[in-house]
């Protein structure tokens, strides 16, 4: 008849429309689930304290370590435990008829946060020195760099340092901006001295293939860069701060050999 004819399609759509909603009802309760915990987490983590900073006792030392022992958290026995950050569940979505994947043994090494990454360490480092820290995968070389930006803020014993510092780490983190403003930092722009900084960086072919040169905006955490161009930005940002103590964590490990 002729009411049958529109109702089926008028059905047809509703159906349609349905599933397609219900879908994306899913997708967003797992996304917001998954975003939940996270902020969970980062909201019940306790609160850290500035470092103090205190000068070197031997004038020449830029850097001291005097017994200290570090670490990611700080076990309070008077407080009750952290509240473990909840984990999602698919029980739910398990279909018939398709197998259940399991991820392979050993996939992820457990951490203890309150174990020390840092045992008793005794270092002087002199001012105008050129220290490298060796060791094995998962040692502390980076954690011993990290002391002195307050990442590691839990520690025993001493930690003594003067003057301002630059850290460059292993995978850096760009902001929305252009190439220029992020190697300024803010700080007035010196002809002489960046035309030296670019050529030492190895930036002078990178950005003369730039669409606006210097003046080109990275996009968001540097999207419009690869690895490299991004490590050689960060250290020449570093290089222009003329900062007194230079952390380097393995800069150049993604740059090409040449």
């Amino acid at each position: 008849t002729s009411l049958t004819f529109p109702t089926a399609i008028i059905l047809g759509v509703l159906r349609q429309f349905c599933m397609l909603q219900f879908f994306s009802v899913i997708t967003f309760y797992i996304e917001m689930k998954a975003l939940g915990a996270r902020v969970a987490g980062i909201m019940n983590l306790p609160e850290i304290q500035p470092p103090v900073i205190i000068a070197p006792v031997n004038p020449e030392n830029s850097i001291e370590f005097k017994g200290f022992t570090g670490y990611w958290m700080n076990r309070d026995l008077s407080l009750a435990p952290p509240p473990k950050i909840p984990k999602l569940k698919f029980k739910y979505f398990k279909l018939r008829g398709f197998p259940v994947v399991k991820p392979p043994a050993n996939t992820k090494i457990p951490i203890d946060l309150y174990h020390p990454a840092l045992s008793n360490i005794d270092l002087e480092i002199k001012k105008g020195s050129f220290v490298v820290v060796i060791g094995k995968l998962g040692a502390g070389k980076s954690s011993l760099l990290q002391t002195l930006t307050g990442q590691l803020a839990h520690y025993e014993g001493e930690l003594r340092y003067s003057g301002t510092y630059a850290h460059v780490g292993q995978r850096p983190i760009l902001g929305q901006a252009t190439i220029k403003e992020i190697i300024l930092s803010a700080k007035e722009y010196d002809e002489k001295k960046w035309k030296r900084i670019i050529k030492a960086c190895d930036l002078s072919y990178d950005l003369e293939n730039m669409p606006n040169g210097e003046n080109t905006n990275v996009g968001e955490r540097g999207v419009v860069l690869n690895e490299m161009q991004r490590a050689k930005i960060i250290l020449a940002r570093a290089i222009y701060l003329d900062a007194d103590i230079y952390l380097l964590d393995e800069p150049f490990a993604v740059l090409h050999w040449n």
